[in-house]
C-alpha cells in the first residue's frame, strides 16, 4: 500500500513540514489504522533514525539507530583512498502495547523529547494525521 492509499496527502505533508521545522525528516509514512499496520521512518539532523513498525497482528515496536558518517582508508599500501561510509549503531528497541495509535503517540513523544520541544507542539501534526486516517 502506498502512502497516498493509506493516509491523506495534505496531512502527511503537514506532518513532514512540522517535523522539518523541528530538525526531523519524514523518510516514509505508511499508516492504516483500520488494518492496525504502520511503518514510519524519521531521521533527525543529528543522524538519529527512528522506525515505528506495526504488523497488523498487534505487535508494535519503536526502533532507534544512530547513523554516523565515517571516513576509512581502503586499498592496498601505496594505493589507498579515503572513502566515506555510513556506520549504523543500534540504540534500542521498545515494544509498545495498544496498537498503532499508541505507537504513533509514543513516536510523537520520542520526537518531542529528543527535540527539546513540548510534547503538545510535536503531537499536534501526528494527531491530525490519525484523525484523518480514522474517518471513512
Amino acid at each position: 500500500m502506498t502512502m497516498s492509499d493509506s493516509i491523506e496527502t495534505s496531512n502527511t505533508s503537514a506532518l513532514a513540514r512540522a517535523l522539518e521545522r523541528h530538525g526531523w525528516t519524514c523518510v516514509r509514512a505508511d499508516i492504516n489504522v483500520h488494518e492496525n499496520t504502520a511503518f514510519v521512518s524519521l531521521r533527525s539532523d543529528g543522524g538519529l533514525c527512528v522506525h515505528l513498525v506495526a504488523d497488523g497482528l498487534g505487535r508494535v515496536s519503536l526502533t532507534r539507530e544512530q547513523h554516523d558518517r565515517v571516513q576509512i582508508a581502503v586499498g592496498r599500501r601505496g594505493d589507498r583512498a579515503l572513502v566515506e561510509r555510513v556506520q549504523v549503531r543500534f540504540v534500542g528497541r521498545t515494544r509498545i502495547e495498544g496498537g498503532v495509535r499508541s505507537g504513533i503517540r509514543a513516536l510523537a513523544h520520542y520526537v518531542a523529547d529528543n527535540s527539546g520541544l513540548s510534547r503538545q507542539i510535536v503531537s499536534e501534526p501526528f494527531r491530525s494525521l490519525l484523525n484523518s486516517n480514522s474517518a471513512d
